[in-house]
């Protein structure tokens, strides 16, 4: 390769991770509003710990010299979710803690679980032996976005711990058959290549969310009263 060619890489490397900082930080700046948490009081979504989620954000979706392995971004995605889980199940916590840990849970799980359909699953639906997995694992998630719809639209406090931990415990089993069968099935199954374009692809599909406006839009979606 020319030294000329290795320079265009790089500049087409810093340029595509500028845009991709750009659209982050539109996407957060653009999407201060507020939770409405009941029918009388509204949390206003600057806080602290929705500045650290965009940031994890920003750190995920961006090209990086690290590994994109498909299975191992999966997992990383999964490790805030289930410490989210274990607040949201927890009926001793309180319930502005459940709340916040739902909100944060719901912009997480909506920026992974699209991507993962749009990559993963589509590819896994053209191998017979994970074909009945990837069905599966759609399925799941169309559950789970059944459920943050009706918390969504719930008022009652009753109802709403019910629906949670409900919805906490579904993507808890999600989560673990994932870990425990399909991801180590796919490892088998996909070459090492394969695997890092599936990754390549799954950050893609999370900055498209980010950049986006619309009802997919983690932080309009996921608004749980």
């Amino acid at each position: 390769m020319l030294v000329g060619e290795v320079a265009g890489d790089v500049e087409d490397q810093e340029e595509h991770q500028a845009a991709c900082q750009g659209l982050a930080s539109r996407h957060q700046q653009r999407h201060s509003t507020c939770y409405k948490l009941n029918e009388n009081e509204t949390k206003e979504v600057t806080t602290m710990a929705l500045e650290k989620i965009f940031e994890d954000i920003k750190t995920s979706v961006l090209p990086a010299e690290t590994e994109t392995d498909i299975v191992d971004l999966i997992l990383e995605d999964h490790r805030p979710l289930k410490e989210f889980i274990e607040v949201m199940k927890n009926l001793d916590e309180s319930l502005e803690k459940r709340r916040e840990a739902a909100e944060n849970f719901a912009i997480q799980l909506v920026a992974h679980a699209k991507p993962e359909e749009l990559t993963l699953y589509k590819d896994l639906k053209h191998h017979a032996s994970l074909k009945a997995d990837a069905f599966e694992g759609q399925t799941e998630h169309s559950l789970a976005d059944q459920l943050l719809e009706e918390i969504k639209r719930t008022t009652d406090e009753d109802c709403w711990s019910a629906r949670v931990k409900v919805l906490a415990e579904l993507v808890e089993h999600h989560i673990q058959e994932e870990e425990d069968d399909i991801l180590p099935k796919v490892s088998e199954t996909l070459t090492t290549n394969e695997r890092e374009r599936l990754g390549a692809a799954f950050l893609d599909e999370k900055v498209k969310i980010f950049a986006m406006g619309g009802e997919d839009a983690p932080s309009e979606k996921a608004i749980l009263h």
